[in-house]
């Protein structure tokens, strides 16, 4: 049978349709198994960077703060994570890089402490013989640990206990001494004074050129701190990040002043009226917190005794100010001629936990705990020891999410505040 022409070319083109139709079907399924393959080991990546974080959140002490070391995490030599803790004041910065083939996928997260519902408590009072008296419209919601296992009402300015009921919760007997605090951040955070501990950041020498209008610094970068050795006045500009200003003796926050995760050490520290901001703040001498500023959460504000210190460091805050974040502060108590003191005055508002290792006057309303040696009420004709006067304070309040610092070493859990 004879064909014609025509027909022949008819089936090279119909072969050549069909083999093109056959190469793109292969080549979608080659390159479709190209991407799984691709997604699968990003996806693995990305599970092994948040198992290297959860593993740095589990008290299996893997790293120390200031350490970097790369782990295995299921010793089969394919499954490696670059685990890196370092304190952010203090709070902690942690990060977890894992590595698979052509991938690195990296998390940071800022971490903190946060409290067990069994160990909660609403005041942590030291026995020193001396019970807690109440007077005015006082309230203490959640367990507390008071002198002698009691409390007892009394008069304060001619006006006498007149709540309910003094307590609202479990009321145990304190032991001698208040909470141990962490020692490993008390000693770091006395380094952070010293200049030495600027050695490896990038400084700016605020002594030969003037304030930035703004800078914003990764936590994926070094360190950037503002330096200088005499007075530091923060106006009209915007810090954000991994930014540590530093100064050898004071910092002035004006009102004007954008700050966001900062971190602030000097001996003497001053925010200005009504200032609102996220920072944390370290001096030794002076800490001074204006009336009606506002310290957005997680913000930390520390006074810390250290060899230079005053005789009496004193964090002091003033009217209607509202804090959401720790407020804490440390001394060995080598001399007890010596005192370090936490005081507020009225209409003060903190969500979040106030610690100290030697005294405390509340005034005001603490959706939180208060632990301390010492607890006083002080007005301009009298000093009441051990006496609370027009004060709430409710742990219940304090939301079960609440991460903060790691200041008081008791039994907790590491928790993240954000991812960075």
């Amino acid at each position: 049978m004879k064909l014609r022409a025509g027909s022949l070319t008819y089936a090279m083109v119909f072969i050549l349709i069909v083999s093109l139709i056959c190469f793109s079907f292969y080549s979608l399924f080659f390159y479709s198994n190209q991407s799984v393959d691709a997604y699968i080991d990003l996806y693995k990546t990305q599970l092994n960077a948040r198992s290297g974080i959860n593993l740095l959140l589990s008290r299996q002490n893997v790293i120390k703060s200031g350490e970097k070391k790369t782990i295995d995490l299921y010793d089969n030599k394919t499954d490696s994570v670059e685990l890196e803790k370092n304190y952010w004041g203090a709070l902690e910065i942690v990060s977890s890089t894992a590595l698979d083939k052509e991938y690195r996928y990296t998390l940071t997260a800022l971490v903190g402490n946060q409290s067990l519902s069994d160990t909660s408590f609403a005041l942590y009072l030291a026995d020193q013989s001396n019970a807690l008296v109440v007077a005015g419209k006082t309230e203490l919601t959640g367990d507390c640990y008071l002198p002698q296992g009691t409390i007892k009402t009394g008069y304060i300015n001619g006006q006498p206990f007149n709540g309910i009921k003094p307590v609202n919760g479990t009321i145990k007997k304190s032991p001698s001494a208040t909470l141990a605090y962490n020692e490993d951040l008390y000693k770091y955070l006395q380094q952070q004074f010293e200049t030495d501990s600027l050695s490896k950041d990038s400084i700016i020498s605020l002594s030969k050129q003037q304030l930035p209008d703004t800078v914003k610094n990764p936590f994926s970068s070094t360190t950037i701190t503002l330096y200088s050795a005499g007075v530091i006045v923060l106006n009209r500009t915007t810090l954000s990040g991994r930014i540590k200003v530093f100064s050898g003796k004071k910092i002035i926050v004006k009102a004007d002043v954008n700050l966001q995760d900062v971190v602030l050490f000097a001996p003497i520290i001053e925010f200005e009226n009504e200032w609102k901001g996220c920072v944390q703040a370290f001096a030794h001498d002076t800490l001074m917190i204006g009336k009606k500023c506002e310290f957005s959460y997680p913000s930390v504000l520390g006074i810390i005794r250290t060899k230079n210190s005053a005789d009496n460091p004193l964090l002091k805050i003033m009217e209607e100010v509202k804090i959401n974040g720790d407020v804490f502060a440390l001394d060995e108590k080598k001399d007890f001629t010596k005192h370090i003191s936490i005081q507020t005055d009225e209409k003060t508002f903190i969500k979040g936990r106030i610690y100290s290792s030697d005294i405390v006057d509340f005034k005001g309303t603490l959706y939180g705990s208060i632990a301390c040696t010492r607890i006083i009420y002080a007005n301009s004709s009298a000093v009441y020891e051990n006496h609370l006067f027009n004060v709430e304070v409710n742990s219940n309040k304090l939301p079960a999410w609440y991460v903060g610092s790691a200041v008081i070493k008791q039994k907790s859990k590491n928790g993240i505040i954000k991812w960075l």
